[in-house]
């Protein structure tokens, strides 16, 4: 499978889940290509490896008839207990919210960083890796470890993807435009 056909293969489940989770809520269709867009920003800049290792998760999820959203959301909601202890989770949200605080130095108009933004970007990203294998959230943490080897910032680069993929430029012409 190709990357861009991974990469689809999870957004499509992810897309599933999510919509399953909150099908007591009508999930409104306006909403979908957003979440879509950003789930596509997330694994833009991980590697072919660890992308090929989140979809063979989730696959196994769906096959186990788990809903790894369902998951999710309930960790952050503190309505069921942690689903694994792995330092190396800690690690990765502590190294991307250090790349978020940089960005919102950097890019102030475009990046907000107001501190329940920032205290909720930290849970949900800590609940989220709760439900990779310890596979997955080991390779996650090795592209980490090289884009920090690189001097990359990953949110940085996830940016330029989403604003390049919607039509906007790169981040710093998002920001320009906003000043």
């Amino acid at each position: 499978m190709q990357r861009n056909e991974i990469m689809q293969r999870i957004i499509d489940l992810e897309t599933e889940m999510f919509m399953s989770v909150n099908a007591e809520e009508a999930v409104p269709a306006n909403t979908i290509p957003a979440f879509k867009e950003m789930r596509r920003m997330t694994y833009s800049v991980l590697s072919d490896k660890t992308v090929a290792l989140w979809l063979f998760d989730l696959e196994t999820a769906k096959k186990d008839g788990r809903n790894v959203m369902t998951e999710k959301y309930a960790l952050i909601g503190d309505q069921i207990p942690t689903l694994q202890d792995n330092p190396q989770i800690e690690r990765i949200v502590d190294i991307e919210e250090k790349w978020m605080n940089e960005l919102a130095f950097k890019y102030p108009h475009a990046v907000k960083r107001e501190r329940a933004n920032a205290e909720l970007f930290r849970k949900y990203a800590l609940c989220e890796l709760q439900t990779w294998s310890p596979a997955a959230v080991n390779s996650y943490f090795e592209d980490i470890k090289k884009a920090m080897e690189e001097g990359r910032n990953l949110a940085e680069e996830r940016y330029d993807n989403l604003y390049q993929n919607i039509g906007k430029g790169r981040l710093r012409d998002v920001e320009d435009s906003l000043k």
